[in-house]
């Protein structure tokens, strides 16, 4: 019964803050605020006739504190493996088992942890409101957690910001992770594959290719092989930015060469041979980047939002190859195949950027930029497309002698580098 005292103190805090009740109207006439707060903070082992009386008034049962857990925590720790390897079938599977045998489970540490992994299984399902309605659960009861359930925190926060596109304030959640991670012995490497990837969003390539090799390295381990050739996807993205194009060439290559032994291979052809199109488009040989991103094509389904960036950077190509009827041509499948998918928003305002720019009046163009796509671009906060319209505009601006105007959008454009 000590144990389940001692068990209660969490527990009791887990369905106070889960029933929104302050601390003031569950010990009212039990006993005193403070009494309670030490209680919830396992400052103090209570009475029994005190724990069951604030147990009664939370609608739990002290008794089934003594209840087993093992099933619930056996699940719990298999759908934790599915998650780290983003298996989604497994995943639903293990899910859809844990949903009757939780509603018996009142110990918090389980109840935590089921929360935390119900928040990292929303993610990779999609199902992005789910997730962000019960992170915010997980966040009232973070104060609470165990150092390995920090870890979950932290890194299921670090994928929700990334999932909206916010790569620096992901950042900041991956990095806590690995600390906590580090300090516990934890091992987990999809912390430092994620990490890798934010550090490539932010273009920080040396911090992206250590975390990268750590990755890599636990993968093998694991002898987890296919998510090896994501890793490679991220250094190759990065040896292109160092301008090592024939390391980033030969790391796309051995990608192709091992992709027909997996299962998603075309998954594998589409993405890589997209990278392998946009390498060659930044040493200026369009005309091989529009074959790759052809062929990228022909393995990419389009409701995928893969599927409009490559048109868009298929029909960037075209125009520097001054192709414009093909680009043109791709222009409207990329909006049609983007316009009613609101994930792919900003990829058919870049698109209709191309239209305006190229295919209507620079006056039509200018006026699309400031009522349309600037607000666009500060909604998703892309400050470099937002430089790049303020450079447009600055630049049109000043062959209409329009000084004045053009003065103001070269100092916006200057605000946003000083950021």
């Amino acid at each position: 019964m000590r144990t389940v005292l001692h068990q209660s103190g969490k527990l009791i805090f887990h369905k106070r803050v889960q029933q929104g009740i302050t601390q003031e109207e569950l010990c009212q006439g039990i006993c005193s605020v403070s009494y309670l707060s030490k209680i919830e903070n396992d400052k103090i082992e209570a009475s029994e006739l005190i724990m069951q009386l604030l147990c009664e008034r939370l609608g739990i049962s002290l008794s089934s504190l003594q209840n087993t857990t093992g099933e619930a925590t056996k699940l719990l720790e298999q759908l934790h493996t599915a998650l780290v390897y983003t298996n989604q079938e497994k995943a639903t599977e293990l899910y859809k088992q844990l949903q009757p045998v939780i509603l018996q489970v009142q110990d918090a540490e389980v109840l935590n942890f089921y929360q935390l992994l119900s928040v990292r299984y929303f993610l990779l399902m999609g199902r992005m409101d789910e997730a962000i309605c019960l992170l915010e659960e997980c966040k009232k009861l973070s104060s609470k957690y165990s150092p390995f359930h920090n870890v979950i925190f932290h890194y299921v926060n670090g994928l929700m910001f990334c999932k909206k596109g916010e790569w620096e304030k992901g950042a900041g959640y991956f990095v806590t992770c690995e600390q906590q991670a580090r300090a516990i012995k934890y091992s987990e490497p999809s912390i430092y594959y994620n990490l890798a990837l934010v550090y490539s969003m932010i273009h920080n390539v040396s911090m992206s290719l250590y975390f990268v090799e750590q990755a890599i390295h636990l993968y093998s381990k694991a002898s987890k092989f296919r998510y090896i050739i994501d890793c490679q996807v991220i250094q190759g993205i990065n040896y292109a930015r160092l301008k090592e194009y024939d390391k980033a060439i030969e790391t796309y290559e051995n990608i192709l060469q091992a992709a027909p032994s997996f299962s998603d291979k075309e998954e594998i052809f589409a993405r890589t041979l997209h990278n392998l199109g946009y390498l060659y488009a930044r040493q200026g040989e369009h005309k091989k980047a529009t074959e790759l991103y052809l062929d990228s094509l022909r393995y990419k389904e389009s409701h995928i939002e893969a599927y409009v960036v490559t048109m868009y950077e298929l029909v960037k190509s075209y125009i520097e190859l001054k192709q414009f009827p093909d680009a043109k041509v791709w222009i409207e499948k990329g909006l049609k195949a983007s316009k009613d998918n609101t994930f792919e928003k900003r990829n058919y305002y870049l698109l209709l950027m191309l239209q305006y720019k190229y295919f209507r009046s620079s006056g039509e163009y200018k006026d699309f930029l400031e009522k349309e796509a600037i607000p666009v671009f500060k909604q998703f906060k892309d400050a470099q497309e937002l430089k790049n319209i303020y450079i447009e505009l600055a630049e049109y601006s000043e062959s209409e002698l329009e000084y004045k105007e053009s003065n103001r959008y070269y100092k916006l454009a200057i605000a946003i580098q000083n950021r």
